[in-house]
């Protein structure tokens, strides 16, 4: 009796603490502070310019690299994003708004609107589209975010992307 309960403890234990796989997604819904919500399909995608980002090795926030993601074409976000219209008042208010990115398994990144329309950021933050030969919808965690940092600190990197919420620090 006391090994099958140690063996329920241990199996309980370890999957407590496995990694759980991300969903993946089939598209994504951009709302929130907007004048109209936009869902984005895996189709939809594909009409935007992919760009060739050869082979990128994901680093954590140490600096340590943790995978290689071969033969990666990405669209960049804010090409995704620039017919969103905000409920702004005018172009000063658009400076206080800002996206927060949720997966499928409930995970949050938030970027500033401004960090991706004016910014270096934007011009490296990509939506991937094919990776090892495969279109994203044979891609195991689709549909995918990855911002391209310049100091090797870690990437930003959104599996499963669910929806984009935009918000306003003005929000009430």
């Amino acid at each position: 009796m006391k090994i099958f309960a140690l063996i329920i403890f241990l199996f309980a234990f370890a999957t407590g603490y496995a990694q759980s796989k991300i969903a993946p997604t089939d598209s994504f819904v951009v709302k929130g502070q907007i004048k109209n919500s936009v869902t984005f399909s895996i189709n939809m995608l594909d009409t935007f310019k992919a760009k060739s980002l050869n082979d990128i090795i994901t680093v954590n926030h140490l600096g340590q690299a943790l995978t290689t993601i071969k033969n990666v074409r990405g669209v960049l976000l804010k090409d995704v994003l620039s017919d969103i219209q905000l409920k702004s008042r005018g172009p000063k208010q658009s400076f206080s708004y800002y996206m927060e990115c949720v997966a499928s398994d409930g995970f949050k990144v938030v970027f500033s609107r401004n960090e991706i329309f004016n910014t270096m950021n934007g011009d490296n933050t990509f939506i991937i589209v094919e990776r090892d030969g495969e279109k994203l919808k044979d891609i195991d965690d689709r549909i995918a975010i990855l911002m391209l940092t310049g100091n090797g600190k870690g990437h930003i990197y959104i599996k499963g992307l669910q929806q984009i919420i935009i918000k306003s620090v003005n929000e009430e």
